[in-house]
């Protein structure tokens, strides 16, 4: 368990290392890190995580915010979730906005999660103004937490790319192409 979650660490680490932060603003998004167990969510609220800085470095909740979208745009997507509806929702924004049902599910995930859990497929037909077919596409998605399985072999591509001069956003393009798409 505990090698999960240093695993988990390291790679969130890794991807912070390719960010172009100051080092005030990479010590935050260190803490929130640090702060996200292995299944990728974040175990403490914002004001927890406030607490742990001294009353000196002045924390605003704004920068805590600005933070947590930074953990949050991290692989695998959903990490730095408080949970299962966040993390969820993470997941949906991280797909094209082309995917099919991808804004009826963001819809449930948002708004009516809990129609989803109790099975109640007609108030949800109701609220979503659709039909058995749509209903039936949304929940076939299964979302959950999928947790690279080599973050040591990710994180080496990834310096040596930096090395070579590559910007974050082109390492994080090379590393998420699959070889199939040619």
């Amino acid at each position: 368990q505990q090698a999960a979650t240093s695993s988990l660490r390291d790679h969130l680490l890794e991807q912070l290392s390719l960010l172009n932060l100051d080092g005030r603003d990479r010590e935050i998004v260190g803490t929130l890190i640090d702060a996200v167990n292995e299944d990728g969510y974040l175990t403490s609220t914002l004001e927890e995580i406030a607490e742990m800085f001294p009353a000196e470095a002045e924390l605003g909740a704004d920068e805590l915010r600005i933070a947590l979208n930074f953990l949050q745009s991290f692989e695998p997507p959903g990490v730095g979730a408080r949970d299962a509806a966040e993390c969820l929702a993470l997941q949906l924004r991280a797909l094209p906005a082309t995917t099919p049902l991808r804004d009826e599910a963001l819809t449930v995930v948002g708004a009516h999660l809990d129609l989803l859990a109790a099975r109640d497929f007609t108030k949800l037909k109701r609220v979503l103004h659709c039909d058995d077919t749509t209903i039936r596409a949304v929940r076939a998605k299964r979302f959950g937490p999928e947790l690279p399985r080599d973050y040591t072999e990710r994180a080496r591509q990834a310096r040596f790319l930096q090395y070579r001069g590559f910007d974050s956003a082109q390492i994080r393009a090379a590393l998420e192409f699959d070889g199939d798409s040619v």
